[in-house]
């Protein structure tokens, strides 16, 4: 007898009804129950479930695939919740046994998003029963907590193991378009992970997390922007600032460490996840609009000289510092004159001006006629 129980909105536990289950209850199937039609002779060999399906995995008398014994636990196919006790049984481990077996199948683990997105679960009234586009079903504190004691001393050995594994396994494998909405939450729980604002590993982990963010589909990109309207605003602030700070480390030291096709990629992500962060922040009003600025870009780019250049060479791929678009991002050090209102008494802008004066002919003709964002802000004149 098999026996199933979790969410089943679409008869995925095949029970023979609707509606999720929270205690096991008994698959009703022929497959199982033996009542195969004459003729059939077939030996299953697994059964595999997921989100919205269930398969059993069969063979005929023939074959020689033997029936996988679930009694047995093989660590790459099994799903460990990562919490405190893990944590020490794996710090004990790595300290007492020098087998590479053991290092691997922690790795295993710990870049394993089925482990990641199976722990923390918001145990308040069941919530992760509820996890929807609107809903993450996660505690965040617990994943904190459990951050804070991976970056002791005690534990620096298994800290350094995480590093490995998210940047070499984990998040090069996320995907466009995850599975369900509970895959979702791993974007989540990445983003709490300390080492994320260190500046060594922007190159290795926070940007590429940045990047694989961008690169999910449609859909699943709408459910992390609701979950981000709906987090904290110590989180978001976290976010912003320290994509913020990759922003200006780019402009000083990342040229250095970077060949120049992976460091247009990694400027142009950087830069697109914040435009993407603001853009949640127009909904949800975590910080104000000024958190988006950042003061050193006026003494580390040139706007008019290096906009002209683009212009001028119309690259296909350009660093977006150099593009108006993200008046968001970059602080201009502008100031805008409303001198008009409308008749209403809405204030309209009516000139944008730089420090040192109205901006030349030449460049208001390029803005009027390439620069679209700006001209949806502002009606140039000179």
């Amino acid at each position: 007898m098999v026996y199933a129980f979790g969410c089943n909105s679409h008869g995925q536990l095949g029970t023979g009804v609707l509606g999720d289950s929270r205690s096991p209850f008994p698959v009703k199937s022929s497959f199982l129950t033996g009542n195969l039609q004459r003729g059939d002779s077939k030996q299953y060999t697994k059964i595999i479930c997921g989100g919205d399906h269930s398969f059993l995995l069969y063979s005929n008398e023939q074959s020689s695939v033997v029936t996988e014994d679930f009694r047995v636990i093989n660590v790459s196919k099994s799903l460990f919740p990562i919490n405190y006790e893990q944590l020490n049984s794996w710090r004990l481990k790595m300290m007492y046994n020098t087998d590479s077996s053991v290092t691997n199948d922690i790795v295993i683990q710990l870049s394993s998003t089925a482990c990641w997105n199976a722990s923390f679960l918001d145990q308040s009234d069941d919530t992760h029963f509820k996890t929807n586009p609107k809903i993450p079903g996660i505690d965040l504190n617990s994943v904190r907590t459990l951050f804070e004691v991976l970056s002791k001393p005690a534990f620096s050995g298994l800290l350094e193991q995480a590093t490995k594994s998210f940047e070499s396994l984990l998040i090069p494998q996320l995907p466009r378009s995850p599975p369900d909405v509970e895959a979702m939450r791993i974007y989540l729980i990445l983003s709490e992970y300390p080492a994320l604002q260190d500046s060594k590993n922007y190159i290795r982990l926070t940007i590429p997390l940045a990047m694989a963010i961008l690169r999910l589909d449609a859909n699943p990109s709408k459910v992390l922007d609701n979950w981000w309207c709906f987090m904290d605003d110590s989180f978001f602030t976290r976010m912003v600032d320290m994509y913020k700070s990759i922003v200006v480390f780019m402009l000083t030291g990342g040229k250095t460490v970077l060949v120049p096709v992976f460091y247009d990629n990694y400027f142009l992500a950087t830069l697109r996840l914040l435009e993407k962060l603001h853009k949640v922040n127009l909904k949800a009003n975590h910080v104000e609009y000024s958190r988006f600025y950042i003061p050193d870009i006026t003494s580390l780019v040139d706007i008019q000289e290096d906009y002209l250049k683009w212009f001028l060479s119309k690259a296909d791929i350009v660093s977006a510092v150099f593009h108006l678009c993200y008046l968001t991002v970059i602080h201009f050090a502008c100031r805008i004159m409303t001198s008009q209102t409308t008749r209403k008494g809405t204030p309209k802008y009516q000139r944008f001006q730089s420090p040192s004066g109205n901006f030349s002919p030449l460049l208001i003709l390029i803005l009027r006629k390439w620069a679209l964002p700006l001209r949806r802000y502002f009606d140039l004149e000179y």
